[in-house]
């Protein structure tokens, strides 16, 4: 086709000798000025300048034929687009929705974050958040399964959790009661088979939550007890730890192991795998964040990934994580509300 096209371009610049017409232009200094095609230099008896201009008809012609065969391509090529358009729409509608993140990534590599929708294995399609680029220093696709913003306030807390306030900060945290425990909520990770966790939460230490230390002992390494005051990340049944979050009294603390001030061992079920801080001055600083840390607790505050914690796990898993608010004492006496939070699983 690009063949033609040439050829009928090359085609249309060969002027044809043939029948034509003889048009009289003006000239100066023996130059004709009209454009045209076969231009004739002429000079009558008084020495002036005749231009004439031969247009052969078959050129008209052939010009004419080129220009609508080039109009009658760009027909057919917007033709060709537009039927392309509509078999991968239909394809799209044919093939089966896709079943992960992954899937969708594999299917349409430049896909941005954002919203799928993702089939399971029943059938049932959900809008499945896909995060394609890096995070926690590993490329995606990642898949969200746990977001809260308490501040945005189209969003409420997780069922079985308390909306409060506290200096003009809204947060979620245990129900009113004289006792410790834990309240929770477990987040669906849509069927995918993953062996890492990435993410962020940020909360409050609210009154005097203790960290580490226990009134009760037998606390201290008991997974589905209060274990802490802060906030538990565990994943399937029976549980099994992630990553802990420790609330610490305001003010230099020695209820963070990693403070200098402490001599508390963190949780053998906890390891390394935590982040630890106290209320800085005023009250509403957001606990793990890394910022406005007590010079007691800046070893607390050094890892560089804060406030973002991630974690391989020693085999692949599709179980759901489950987040946990826990105290060993009553909400009035000390809570470790969350504000915001953020799961992902790869």
């Amino acid at each position: 086709m690009k063949i033609i096209i040439i050829l009928l371009l090359l085609t249309a610049t060969i002027v044809v000798n043939g029948s034509g017409v003889s048009v009289q232009c003006d000239g100066e200094d023996g130059f004709c000025t009209a454009s045209c095609r076969n231009r004739k230099i002429e000079v009558d008896s008084n020495d002036a300048v005749l231009c004439s201009c031969e247009e052969s008809e078959q050129y008209e012609t052939i010009v004419n034929f080129s220009k609508n065969i080039l109009e009658e391509l760009a027909d057919i090529k917007q033709q060709y687009e537009d039927f392309n358009s509509q078999i991968l729409n239909l394809l799209t509608l044919l093939l089966p929705k896709p079943t992960s993140c992954s899937e969708v990534k594999q299917r349409w590599p430049n896909s941005s974050s954002g919203f799928y929708n993702i089939t399971n294995s029943t059938g049932y399609v959900e809008k499945v958040y896909c995060h394609m680029t890096e995070l926690c220093g590993s490329d995606g696709p990642w898949t969200r399964v746990a977001h809260l913003n308490i501040s945005n306030p189209n969003e409420e807390c997780p069922e079985g959790f308390r909306k409060y306030s506290d200096r003009g900060i809204t947060f979620c945290g245990r129900p009113v009661s004289s006792q410790g425990g834990c309240q929770s909520v477990k987040f669906q990770t849509f069927e995918t088979s993953y062996s890492q966790v990435c993410g962020r939460v940020h909360g409050y230490g609210y009154h005097s939550p203790d960290g580490v230390f226990r009134f009760n002992s037998n606390n201290e390494n008991n997974i589905n007890a209060p274990y802490i005051d802060g906030v538990s990340l565990t994943y399937g049944y029976p549980r099994k730890h992630l990553w802990s979050f420790f609330a610490a009294h305001a003010g230099p603390t020695r209820s963070c192991p990693c403070s200098s001030l402490s001599s508390l061992p963190s949780p053998s079920i906890v390891g390394e795998d935590y982040y630890c801080e106290s209320n800085n001055i005023p009250s509403d600083d957001d606990l793990w964040d890394g910022k406005d840390c007590w010079t007691q607790e800046e070893d607390c505050c050094k890892n560089p990934n804060l406030p973002w914690f991630s974690k391989t796990l020693p085999e692949p898993t599709s179980d759901y994580i489950e987040l946990r608010v826990c105290c060993d004492q009553g909400s009035s006496n000390e809570d470790a509300p969350v504000s915001y939070y953020e799961i992902y699983v790869k």
